[in-house]
């Protein structure tokens, strides 16, 4: 049964019991006509059973009030997590994973001598799935990732592994990925820092807007940024340049026109469309090849 019915139904019937108890008591010091007026003891009774009463009638209120303070508090420890988590990301995290969270190239200095890209954090739909059972198992997964880190590309971060955090660092940062909004991390840095890291992101390819549209942020997230250049968000030279592809007459000069099905089929496998090409197959699934064209359909 519903917990919120059973104490709906736990309070009526205390406030109906101390309801019958009061009126027990008044028709007893009245001493009404047609009943028997009652003795001290029994007078002492019914008091006694008024205090009962007034006592379990406490305690109802405290049982339906108890959860939504509980629930209140957890809300309020939420919010503060997710605050603190933000100042972490904005201190530790952003020169790979960019300031709106958006990824891209990890800088040179970082990367140990190999081409390596952050993936995007903000706002991803797999790190806030719907029901508290996925979000736990997400929350478990970047708790794990975040403290041992990734094989070469990313750091360990935890205190016990040699890194900056302690658990409760962590948790706040997992906190933040799970439910923080990313465009507010850049009122966390400051301004000279922040000018600096926008300039850094733009010239190596990488990209400072939180909301970017799903495409932008597979654009950037698996390598596209380091061969193709588009004006304002990456600035590589092995590939052609992007920024006006949607207006162009063909793709790589083997298929046209340039639309949604053609760029999907380009993109999933380009050594099968021209063979000999530099491009790879990205091993993009079906939304993914989606959302990478729907991006570049926007770059007229």
């Amino acid at each position: 049964m519903n917990i919120n019915l059973l104490q709906g139904l736990f309070l009526g019937l205390v406030v109906v019991g101390a309801g019958i108890a009061a009126l027990f008591y008044v028709f007893s010091l009245l001493s009404v006509p047609w009943r028997r007026a009652l003795s001290n003891t029994d007078r002492q009774a019914v008091v006694n059973a008024c205090v009962v009463v007034g006592i379990a009638v406490l305690l109802g209120f405290y049982t339906v009030a108890e959860p939504a303070r509980q629930s209140q508090a957890a809300e309020r420890q939420l919010d503060a997590s997710v605050d603190r988590g933000m100042h972490n990301f904005g201190q530790y995290c952003v020169t790979c994973h960019g300031v709106g969270g958006t990824g891209g190239p990890v800088p040179e200095p970082l990367n140990k001598g190999q081409q390596a890209f952050a993936p995007p954090l903000a706002n991803r739909a797999d790190f806030r799935p719907p029901t508290k059972l996925e979000q736990d198992q997400k929350a478990d997964y970047l708790r794990k990732t975040i403290s041992r880190g990734k094989g070469n590309i990313m750091p360990a971060w935890s205190v016990d592994e040699g890194g900056a955090l302690n658990s409760q660092d962590i948790e706040d940062l997992v906190n933040f990925i799970q439910h923080g909004d990313f465009s507010q991390v850049k009122n966390t840095i400051d301004p000279a820092r922040l000018q600096s890291l926008q300039a850094t992101a733009v010239a190596t390819g990488g990209a400072t807007e939180a909301n970017a549209p799903p495409g932008k942020a597979l654009f950037l997230a698996k390598g596209c940024a380091g061969c193709h250049t588009i004006d304002g968000v990456s600035s590589g030279t092995v590939g052609p340049n992007l920024t006006h592809e949607a207006s162009k007459d063909n793709i790589a000069g083997v298929l046209s026109p340039v639309n949604k099905d053609n760029l999907m089929k380009w993109i999933s496998n380009p050594p099968a469309v021209k063979p000999g090409t530099a491009m790879p197959n990205l091993g993009l699934s079906q939304q993914e090849l989606s959302d990478v064209a729907d991006y570049i359909l926007t770059l007229k």
